[in-house]
């Protein structure tokens, strides 16, 4: 995938290096943050979520995780990963740490006033990273609502 890069102001820290990037064969943005690993991938209705991307770049193997309400990858997810056996299971996994919007750490309060996204929108975020990372497959772990 061929993109430029445009810098853009996207508040937060000074310390933070984050970028906008356009993927130019489709026009489509997303926000990076190259130091943690951390991309923001457009919604359709102007908002991100976050993905936090862990492991080996060149992995053939891909883990997505999506954590259960209220939590983020982080609370859900911390304990299992740095567990020394699941570290090492995990080690040759390229892992997608989904946050739903509105859940990653320092987010912003939703507003009362506006509707959240229901489960199938939640869901069809999936497909999203999948599509935006160019994933061909991948072993899915989700935490509630069933997952």
């Amino acid at each position: 995938m061929e993109v430029t890069m445009e810098p853009v102001d996207l508040g937060g820290s000074d310390t933070e290096s984050q970028s906008l990037l356009q993927d130019t064969s489709t026009g489509k943005y997303t926000r990076t943050d190259d130091k943690k690993g951390v991309s923001w991938i457009p919604l359709g209705d102007g908002k991100h979520f976050r993905v936090t991307v862990r492991g080996k770049a060149d992995a053939e193997l891909s883990l997505i995780t999506y954590h259960d309400i209220g939590l983020n990858h982080r609370s859900c997810f911390a304990v299992f990963f740095n567990e020394p056996h699941i570290k090492k299971m995990f080690s040759d996994f390229r892992i997608y740490h989904i946050d739903a919007p509105g859940q990653e750490e320092e987010a912003e309060d939703i507003n009362n006033e506006e509707l959240y996204y229901s489960m199938q929108e939640l869901s069809e975020q999936i497909q999203l990273v999948v599509d935006f990372f160019s994933i061909k497959t991948f072993i899915g772990l989700g935490v509630g609502a069933g997952g």
